[in-house]
């Protein structure tokens, strides 16, 4: 599940050779989305087949001799007849480790990474991110990917109980260990000596004032015929030139929140997992997951109303979203994008 995963995945696939000096082979992720084997996931979801990505990984680890490594936050949301295919291709016994955190702090990541995406889903009359949101948070056993003891179960059922290790992210995260360290050394048994952490993927979690301007330009990139992704996201974060806009300090006042039931389906969910599986939380009796309290609530910004009432900001929005493109373009002809920004904030300062 979706736990800092890019943290970790970045710093596999950046130490592959080191790794590989401690009986670890990550296969070469390159030509990705992200640092992690996604296109297993995708291809097994679209078709009944072994996935040709999951054949060159495994033709890779078995090459290598060692001890090998596939990750990837949604393949447990694979049907299960096709996790067991991927269970099965592997020649070897396969163990999955699977991390959970609280419902609350989960959905909150997922729809912060869904916007840096590229996620807006808002129009001049109707903004259906909120519903999304509001509904979840009434009930976030609602949500597939916040049923952790049917995942949890259905992960049991294929690789066996005893091939099957949990992680607090709660608790992880509590004890000030460095996460792909923890991973490595506390989960899967690889020494992370020599592990170099400066190259790690900067995946921060932004403000929300940031993550809803990004949704907005999400939406203005797509008026204007292209499609977002991370690339916006890399702009948005590094340039100077929408920090100014006057209509910025606007969009706080159209803040929304959905506060989350702290009972019902949820809290029986988590009752069930505890019960059943608690013993194979690795440092931990699962007691500290998942917490339906932390947060308490999500918000967003309605950006259907915001824009009713500032009709200037959607002609700023599109200038801010032909500066994006342009700047992709730049890139994408071979100047380096940091040279890019750096020319681009100047004028800005200069201003």
């Amino acid at each position: 599940m979706k736990t800092g995963s890019t943290y970790i995945q970045s710093i596999l696939q950046a130490n592959r050779a080191t790794l590989a000096k401690h009986g670890l082979c990550y296969p070469d992720a390159t030509g990705e989305v992200g640092f992690a084997h996604h296109s297993v996931f995708t291809e097994m979801a679209t078709s009944h087949g072994i996935s040709p990505s999951l054949r060159k990984y495994l033709a890779e680890i078995e090459a290598s001799g060692l001890l090998g490594l596939i990750s990837s936050e949604m393949y447990i949301e694979l049907p299960e007849d096709s996790l067991r295919l991927l269970q099965r291709s592997c020649r070897s016994q396969t163990m999955s480790v699977l991390y959970l955190r609280s419902a609350g702090a989960f959905l909150a990541s997922v729809a912060q990474e869904e916007v840096k995406h590229g996620k807006s889903d808002f129009t001049k009359t109707h903004d259906a991110f909120g519903d999304y949101l509001r509904k979840v948070a009434a009930d976030p056993a609602s949500n597939p990917r916040l049923q952790f003891s049917a995942m949890v179960e259905k992960a049991v059922r294929v690789f066996g109980r005893d091939r099957l290790a949990l992680v607090s992210y709660e608790v992880e995260r509590a004890s000030g260990r460095d996460f792909a360290v923890s991973f490595l050394e506390q989960v899967i048994g690889v020494s992370a000596s020599g592990i170099d952490l400066t190259t790690a993927y900067p995946n921060a979690r932004v403000d929300l004032p940031t993550q809803e301007f990004n949704r907005l330009i999400n939406g203005a990139v797509r008026a204007c015929g292209e499609e977002p992704d991370v690339w916006l996201h890399t702009y948005l974060t590094a340039s100077l030139t929408w920090k100014s806009l006057p209509w910025l300090g606007e969009m706080p006042r159209y803040a929304m929140k959905a506060a989350f039931d702290l009972e019902g389906a949820h809290a029986r969910e988590r009752r069930n997992l505890l019960a059943k599986y608690g013993d194979l939380f690795l440092g931990d009796d699962g007691s500290s997951l998942p917490d339906p309290a932390r947060p308490l609530w999500i918000e967003w910004y309605n950006m259907t109303f915001f824009l009713h009432d500032n009709p200037d900001a959607w002609n700023d929005a599109l200038a801010v979203a032909r500066r994006a493109i342009a700047f992709r373009d730049a890139t994408r002809a071979g100047r380096a994008w940091l040279s890019v920004l750096d020319s681009e904030n100047a004028e800005i300062t200069s201003d």
